[in-house]
């Protein structure tokens, strides 16, 4: 039945009977796609809620719907990846979704798949806007890029918070080595006590990967991998270097931490000096001219009238 109508439409827009089946067309295709698929539209919520009966769970639930959605995306985006997708952005690409650290983390044909998606709402919504041909195109770019967009954001912003947290992250864990824990308990206490951030989460892959049985070398290596920044690999790289040489780690994690504070607190001013030159472009061209317009614009004005 949904094939029969989306064929239907898909008849009149080719004999081109009606303009406004062009509204149509996205959904006609996604019908004629889903009465192949052998799951329907139709049928999503209970299929959902068939599949999560046994778990009995809504975070469970949400899960699987989740993974439903990135099963869809990469779908549509893996004969692209595997055409026109060379292997060294291929990699880059991937390093990148996995150094934003979210849970539900894409791969790059689910994040392609994404790309068109936004994209062909992009040209939708323009169409819908602007109600002209002419802007499907700029609505086709903008939701096409802007998938990349959002990935740097959240890399920069997931940057500035790790940097953020690392010196107190290292404080209570000094604290805890000198009292007499060991390095592992320490990052116990740094996840139970710390707030949530995407530092504590690391430390927490951290220890669970080596209770499974992963060398602490190879946890903490892991996750400099990871987290892809230059503190994160400095840290990473002298508690291996201590831990091979039999320095006494305390030691080294006073150092480090005090390194740390010290340069959280140079990027700070450093962030300071640029705030005046940051503020010049809108005091020059949006504060000004609206002071001057308010100050002279009487004036002018009585002297015209």
């Amino acid at each position: 039945m949904t094939s029969d109508v989306a064929i239907f439409y898909l008849y009149y827009l080719v004999r081109g009977y009606t303009v406004s089946t062009y509204l149509f067309t996205f959904l006609c295709i996604f019908f004629l796609v889903s009465s192949l698929l052998p799951l329907k539209v139709s049928s999503l919520r209970t299929y959902f809620e068939r599949e999560a009966y046994h778990v009995n769970r809504p975070q469970e639930t949400k899960r699987l719907i989740i993974y439903k959605i990135k099963r869809f995306m990469g779908i549509i985006g893996n004969p692209f990846v595997i055409r026109y997708v060379k292997d060294d952005r291929f990699d880059s690409l991937e390093r990148r979704l996995r150094t934003v650290g979210n849970e539900n983390v894409l791969n790059p044909s689910e994040f392609f798949g994404f790309k068109f998606i936004s994209a062909l709402i992009g040209s939708l919504l323009s169409y819908l806007i602007a109600s002209s041909f002419i802007w499907i195109i700029p609505g086709f770019l903008c939701g096409y890029f802007y998938p990349d967009l959002w990935l740097r954001e959240a890399l920069q912003i997931r940057q500035r918070q790790i940097q953020k947290d690392l010196p107190f992250a290292l404080d209570l864990i000094t604290v805890s080595v000198e009292a007499g824990l060991g390095f592992e308990s320490a990052l116990e206490k740094v996840v139970e006590k710390g707030k949530r951030s995407p530092l504590t989460d690391e430390f927490f892959k951290v220890l669970q990967e080596i209770r499974v049985g992963k060398s602490r070398c190879e946890a903490l290596q892991d996750m400099a991998i990871r987290i892809d920044n230059s503190d994160i690999r400095s840290f990473v790289s002298t508690l291996i270097q201590a831990e091979r040489l039999g320095t006494s780690i305390s030691t080294i994690l006073r150092v480090l931490s005090e390194q740390y504070r010290t340069k959280r607190s140079q990027r700070a001013e450093a962030a300071a000096l640029k705030a005046p030159v940051k503020m010049l472009f809108p005091l020059a061209f949006c504060i000004f001219p609206t002071l001057l317009l308010l100050l002279l614009g009487p004036v002018i004005l009585r002297n015209v009238i």
